[in-house]
């Protein structure tokens, strides 16, 4: 989270997003996607809000794989040297979707319907 408090940080990233990938708004753009790397990261590694997590690490995994990690023009390889680790985090993200958190998350404890709270019988 240094890039918020960093001038330097913010201006590679300024010109990273904006002049280098074209993208429009770069310091929101870089923020948006920080962040959602960081808090869906953690939401993830504590099993919460799991499907919804993997899903924004998904979109922004694989537009990360498209716009900065793929080589469109035919010099050297056509997957650059990060491109391999967005492109399993994506694969990750996109089979959490599929499977879940498991029986071992913070879903399960608060979201799964088998588990139910301790209430006095009447």
């Amino acid at each position: 989270m240094h890039f918020f408090s960093s001038k330097e940080s913010r201006d590679f990233f300024e010109n990273w997003f904006g002049k280098e990938l074209g993208l429009p708004a770069p310091l929101l753009m870089a923020v948006l996607a920080k962040g959602t790397e960081f808090f869906g990261g953690i939401l993830i590694l504590v099993g919460l809000f799991t499907r919804i997590s993997a899903s924004l690490v998904a979109i922004v995994m694989g537009v990360a794989t498209l716009v900065a990690n793929l080589s469109y023009h035919g010099n050297d390889n056509f997957i650059k040297q990060d491109g391999l680790i967005t492109i399993s985090c994506f694969l990750f993200a996109v089979l959490l979707i599929i499977t879940g958190a498991g029986k071992y998350s913070l879903d399960t404890v608060f979201f799964s319907s088998k588990l139910k709270p301790l209430t006095r019988e009447q």
